[in-house]
């Protein structure tokens, strides 16, 4: 790598990394889980020898000095390096650097951590954690340099959800924010050194996370969403988010769509909107499904009782056919669904290896399913939606008299 006479280099000898372990003791001993409002937690500190020179060899750190308000004095000489800290209650401590560096230390340093203090801000001379510290948890504090290596997190967004990115601790050198997915162009940011960036998932309408694969989400925080992902810049990382779209998802926004047009000026058009609403309200009864993907054995058919009728409201309004399109699409993910849990209740009884009389059965409801399945890809050709979604629901009742012989 190419030194410029106005950088700062690390020296070869050793490198600033400052451990803080946060170790969690509970009141009362063999109490499990948080302590209680009056418990301490026992903050170790662990502060290592460093030496940070400047292009031309002369020292510009040599050490790191770690204070807390009560009590703890640790590095360059200073021993007390554990303290009982107040459950519950924000953490502060002191940082400072041994050597001629005259400006501010937190362009030189990063904290990041384990389950704790994403969101360090500095007031006057101490850094603060604003979150309170109760559980087990740790941090770090490590040198952030202009020589240290770049890293980029890169993030991949498939399916309907965006992605956004930022930078959790404080003295991150280099990079920024960013925005992936839904329009969103700068999908990777590359970092000096050592910090942690937070990856926040956002589903869109009709859609949801299904989860994230590449690197592995480090630094969980306590209660953290699965939609949040901390990704340490140790090494360049390259994430992936997935969204999928759900049928009871893909109806609410249906829904949304058609109010959005209302009114129309046509008050025709306005009335068969609203019939095709309120058909859509009622396909969306609670009672009637079990998930976002799934619904109810008993009363899930008559989801697309409602549907078809909101269909062939839709199709005397030339406003209606992306609706429709959607509605196709969710009806066909149940049909299919229950075919595959079917399938897949198939193969958990044994049938593939013992074929029994009711596996034979169930077998028989799942081809005539799949025939459903066929017929209402026919009718879709022919351009009649109605039609192909009565098809969506036999297919879907084959499916769920096979699940019942297979119970």
């Amino acid at each position: 790598m190419r030194r410029s006479k106005n950088r700062i280099r690390v020296g070869a000898a050793r490198t600033l990394v400052l451990v803080v372990l946060l170790l969690v003791v509970g009141a009362l001993a063999g109490v499990a889980g948080p302590a209680s409002a009056n418990a301490t937690v026992r903050v170790t500190v662990a502060a290592m020898d460093t030496v940070l020179l400047d292009p031309n060899g002369a020292v510009l750190i040599s050490g790191i000095r770690v204070e807390t308000p009560n009590g703890i004095d640790c590095g360059l000489g200073h021993t007390v390096c554990t303290t009982l800290h107040e459950s519950g209650t924000e953490l502060q401590f002191k940082i400072t650097l041994d050597g001629p560096i005259t400006a501010d230390i937190s362009q030189y340093i990063s904290i990041y951590g384990d389950k704790v203090c994403y969101n360090i801000h500095k007031v006057n001379d101490y850094y603060i954690c604003s979150r309170a510290i109760s559980d087990p948890s740790s941090f770090r504090v490590v040198v952030n340099n202009q020589y240290a290596a770049e890293r980029t997190v890169t993030t991949s967004v498939v399916g309907p959800g965006t992605v956004t990115g930022s930078s959790a601790f404080a003295g991150t050198v280099g990079g920024d924010s960013f925005s992936c997915g839904d329009g969103g162009v700068d999908c990777s940011v590359t970092y000096r050194g050592t910090t942690t960036v937070l990856l926040t998932a956002t589903p869109l309408e009709g859609a949801e996370f299904a989860g994230w694969s590449g690197a592995s989400c480090t630094g969980s925080f306590d209660a953290q969403p699965a939609e949040i992902c901390a990704v340490s810049t140790e090494a360049s990382k390259s994430v992936t988010a997935t969204f999928v779209r759900t049928p009871k998802g893909l109806k609410e926004a249906s829904v949304g769509t058609l109010q959005a047009l209302l009114p129309t000026g046509d008050d025709k058009l306005d009335k068969t909107i609203e019939h095709a609403i309120k058909h859509l309200e009622r396909s969306l009864t609670a009672e009637w499904w079990l998930d976002d993907m799934t619904l109810d054995s008993k009363d899930g058919k008559k989801v697309f009782d409602e549907e078809k009728k909101a269909v062939k409201e839709l199709d005397k309004a030339d406003v209606g056919a992306p609706v429709v399109q959607a509605l196709l699409e969710a009806d066909e993910e149940l049909a299919q669904g229950a075919i595959d849990d079917a399938w897949a209740a198939y193969d958990a009884a044994g049938c593939n290896v013992t074929v029994t009389r009711e596996c034979e059965k169930a077998a028989k409801e799942l081809d005539k399913a799949a025939e459903e399945m066929a017929k209402a890809q026919e009718e879709l050709d022919k351009g009649h939606s109605d039609h192909a979604i009565g098809n969506y629901k036999k297919a879907w009742e084959k499916a769920h008299k096979a699940l019942k012989k297979l119970s």
